[in-house]
């Protein structure tokens, strides 16, 4: 079996007859869509043998803006989708295989950290992915009757709500929600993935390949809002709300809880750590267990300033009774999936005090941190 990374279209266009068996529920106008957009600067990591693929994941890049003191700086990130192993195939092995060297290889590319929306947790624990954002449900109110559903999404405002005109967008206002998302992301987050007049245009056609779009409200021309959905039939599935200064009644949403959405693990602790800073600089010793990437995994000295921080590795990856002796004890000791629960500011601090596995003492060094939080990801694929 050979394990290699497919980047040419044609060579990935291989790949489809497994999306479509593993994933039977996408329709095949978003197969389309996913194959003609996504795979134009994708990457695909194959298991396969005498040019028959037997398992796949995809790593779909997205630039993400992290923390507002590092400013118009865009930071590589990784989605990771499409894992997917031929149902006679399975359990034995292949995927593990594939995920390790994935993973590792995004690490050597020095990729901070990478995310993936899972169909179940417990397939992604052992890689210690850990949630990290949870998304706002809401229930449309009201169905949208858009003739521009039907009419190639010509953008037109044929709609009201409440006193409120809305319109579908088209691509040619890509440019004005970017605009429009650009100001209120950076002002209420800290991470999240940068919204230019690209992404919305790519956007756009990914909605419309699920019979939704999205759906933009006004006010004396000027954009206060907007929500992003798909369809399932006769069922709305909302995506993404942004909005200012109008209330989700009268764009005919109605909020409902929570659920957790994304999962995200560490992959190079060296390039997150330049995102970490602190009110009050401090060190503090951290034993950090990562059995996938073993650069992540040993002692360190976290060196946590004002402007950023640095991991610096005390010993090897196993802590031995000499090198504690020498290097002194921990002051935490902690997953790299737990980690990155803590630095995107998914758990604080309380929950390691509780578990009585850090000190008062620790405890309020690591409550100086900045957290990378709070998150915006709503990314499907």
């Amino acid at each position: 079996m050979l394990i290699r990374k497919l980047k040419e279209k044609e060579e990935k266009n291989k790949t489809r007859k497994l999306w479509e068996h593993a994933f039977p529920e996408d329709s095949r106008k978003f197969v389309d869509y996913y194959y003609k957009e996504k795979c134009r600067d994708n990457c695909i990591w194959v298991l396969e043998e005498r040019q028959e693929i037997y398992s796949m994941v995809h790593l779909n890049p997205y630039l993400f803006q992290i923390t507002p003191f590092v400013k118009d700086k865009e930071t590589r990130i990784y989605y990771i989708v499409g894992v997917s192993t031929k149902e006679e195939y399975r359990k034995r092995g292949y995927m593990d295989r594939l995920l390790q060297k994935a993973l590792n290889s995004m690490k050597e590319e020095g990729i901070p950290f990478t995310f993936l929306m899972p169909a179940r947790e417990e397939i992604y624990l052992p890689y210690d992915f850990r949630y990290i954002y949870d998304k706002e449900e809401y229930t449309c109110l009201v169905m949208p009757t858009f003739q521009s559903l039907k009419n190639e999404m010509n953008g037109m405002a044929l709609n009201v709500y409440q006193g409120e005109e809305y319109e579908l967008a088209d691509i040619n206002k890509a440019g004005e929600l970017a605009d429009f998302a650009a100001e209120i992301l950076k002002q209420r987050y800290t991470m999240y993935a940068s919204r230019n007049e690209d992404y919305y245009k790519r956007w756009i056609k990914e909605l419309k390949a699920q019979d939704g779009g999205i759906s933009i409200f006004r006010e004396d021309k000027e954009i206060k809002s907007y929500y992003a959905f798909g369809q399932d039939g006769n069922k709305i599935e909302i995506q993404e709300v942004l909005k200012k200064d109008i209330s989700l009644s009268q764009m005919g949403l109605q909020k409902n809880k929570t659920k957790p959405l994304i999962m995200a693990r560490i992959l190079n602790i060296n390039k997150i750590a330049p995102f970490i800073r602190a009110k009050t600089p401090f060190s503090l010793k951290i034993y950090i267990k990562d059995s996938v990437i073993k650069e992540n995994n040993g002692l360190f000295l976290w060196e946590v300033g004002r402007k950023g921080s640095f991991f610096k590795k005390l010993g090897g990856g196993a802590i031995q009774a000499a090198e504690l002796f020498e290097e002194g004890n921990p002051d935490w000791t902690v997953s790299i999936g737990e980690l990155g629960q803590f630095i995107f500011g998914y758990k604080s601090v309380s929950h390691w005090m509780k578990r009585g596995e850090i000190s008062e003492k620790t405890s309020k060094m690591l409550e100086e941190i900045c957290l990378l939080s709070p998150i915006f990801m709503n990314e499907i694929v």
